[in-house]
């Protein structure tokens, strides 16, 4: 039997005969075909009906039944309380299919590119337009959201590399119409804004090549307002082109292997979600935050009011013209989050989002890279500056040749003891007039025993000390109301100091334009 799922949904027996399903049924099948596992009647009936608050128990077993019977016996199979769809050897899957010619294609590329790129022709060929028609996908649905986002990855990615290819090759002309379109398809993706111009130039067409470039500032200004502006890389990519010094593209960002999500020992991201009321969360997770909330009793309220610290700093700086943030070790989303907080004051901010959590990087790839122009997810250890720094998802969006801001509060305690070499590269690449956001929990207070438990629960962290924080940042300028309470920076609120503390400083690196906040 063959599926389809890459474009409109389709499934074709061993004798040839095409499967008709109304659109209800294809949009079922295609999600568990998809998902590759059960999924709860529960979530069927969201991802059929969305979240109206209605029982839809009756149509949704009608529908089942009806699917049932229309596919070949077996296939929609009932698993504890949900259903799956059920391959068998011999099927033929695209989804399966456009993997394969993806992998092979990365491992041919180096030492045979015609054949590299062949293969990524035939996998972006299995791709309709628009792709994915016949999946629903949105915040609610994160099992159908998160892999579908995660395809579309891979989708670009092949796009991208087919074009370098066809760039080195000095096939430019034989590219172009596929950069036309899909640089239409996806507007605010810049690398691929600059392959076009790239093909365009090499083509004889100076003059196009600038009005792609102008039409991608056009974008960002009517979304964020007349200062904003393409990234550092189509700025170069503009600047070469108009003194007439066409460079080959720069190399993509290499495909990473799927994230692996283990479940069985607690983890501090998935902690801090608990404690600040969020879902993505285990029941190893719950009870270890249980067990710390007893030694350590006002651990929720500390987090909301990191949360909240956080909003204060980041509103604060983009008060003072600050659009470049870089979030250091992120977590899970929240509520709301880094770019959302600056975009209510900066419209056009960029915010690049760094974890090495692979729970992180699913959520964050499918509930907050919604524009890909001005967000963007790096999956790097923070403890690794230089693979953060070089990492090409933040080069390309974030120009350090003017002032950025660091944030480094949640994972701060997972830095080495001595935090000072790796603290001291992140600040070097800091122009002037750029600002260091710092926080962490502190001894001070706490019980020996609750001290015993955060350091047994996990190995890697360590409660700092004010000296800590005053020392890394030395050389900079510390902000009022200086090295405090997260509860009490710039907070018009009277807030207690519970058994655990945090501590947060705002540091301002010297010279510059930006104003002191």
């Amino acid at each position: 039997m063959r599926i389809r799922v890459l474009d409109d949904f389709e499934i074709v027996t061993d004798d040839g005969a095409s499967i008709t399903l109304p659109a209800a049924q294809r949009r079922l099948i295609a999600t568990l075909v998809l998902a590759g596992e059960a999924l709860s009647s529960k979530q069927l009936k969201r991802i059929l009906w969305g979240a109206d608050g209605k029982d839809h128990t009756s149509a949704f077993t009608s529908l089942v039944h009806k699917a049932r019977r229309a596919l070949p016996p077996g296939r929609l199979s009932a698993e504890g309380g949900g259903y799956q769809f059920r391959f068998e050897d011999g099927d033929v899957f695209d989804l399966r299919e456009f993997e394969t010619l993806v992998e092979r294609a990365q491992r041919s590329r180096e030492a045979k590119p015609d054949e590299a790129a062949g293969l990524y022709e035939s996998a972006v060929a299995l791709w309709g337009d628009p792709p994915l028609p016949d999946l629903p996908t949105g915040p609610d649905l994160p099992v159908v959201t998160v892999k579908a986002h995660r395809l579309l990855l891979v989708l670009q990615e092949a796009r991208e590399a087919l074009a370098e290819i066809r760039l080195a090759q000095g096939e430019h002309r034989r590219i172009l119409p596929d950069l036309r379109s899909w640089t239409a398809a996806d507007p605010f993706n810049e690398y691929m804004r600059q392959l076009l111009m790239l093909a365009l130039y090499r083509e004889g067409r100076k003059s196009e090549a600038l009005a792609v470039y102008n039409e991608a500032r056009r974008l960002l200004v009517e979304q964020g307002g007349e200062d904003a502006e393409p990234g550092p890389v189509l700025r170069r990519t503009r600047d070469q082109i108009l003194a007439d010094a066409s460079e080959p593209p720069p190399p993509s960002v290499p495909v990473q292997d799927p994230p692996e999500i283990t479940t069985g020992l607690p983890d501090p991201t998935r902690i801090l979600d608990y404690l600040r009321g969020g879902k993505d969360n285990f029941e190893v997770d719950r009870q270890a935050a249980k067990a710390l909330e007893a030694t350590a009793p006002g651990l929720h309220e500390l987090t909301v009011a990191h949360r909240e610290f956080e909003d204060r700093a980041v509103g604060a700086l983009a008060r003072a013209g600050i659009d470049q943030y870089i979030d250091l070790g992120a977590g899970l989303p929240d509520v709301r989050n880094t770019h959302q907080v600056a975009r209510e004051v900066v419209p056009h901010a960029r915010v690049v989002y760094v974890d090495h959590d692979p729970m992180v990087e699913i959520h964050s790839r499918a509930l907050l890279l919604d524009d890909p122009s001005k967000t963007a997810f790096v999956r790097a250890d923070l403890r690794d500056a230089e693979a953060v720094l070089n990492a090409p998802e933040l080069r390309r969006m974030i120009d350090f040749e003017r002032p950025v801001a660091f944030l480094l509060t949640s994972a701060f305690p997972f830095l080495p003891e001595d935090a000072t070499q790796v603290m001291n590269s992140y600040v070097d690449a800091m122009a002037p007039g750029s600002y260091l956001v710092l926080s962490a929990g502190v001894a001070d207070g706490l019980p020996d025993r609750a001290v015993e438990l955060i350091t047994r629960t996990f190995s890697s962290f360590r409660l700092r000390t004010r000296a800590e924080l005053a020392t890394l940042c030395e050389g900079l300028e510390i902000i009022e109301p200086g090295i405090v309470d997260i509860q009490h920076w710039r907070n018009p609120l009277e807030v207690p100091i519970w058994v655990q503390r945090a501590l947060c400083v705002v540091a301002r690196k010297p010279g510059g334009t930006t104003p002191m906040i």
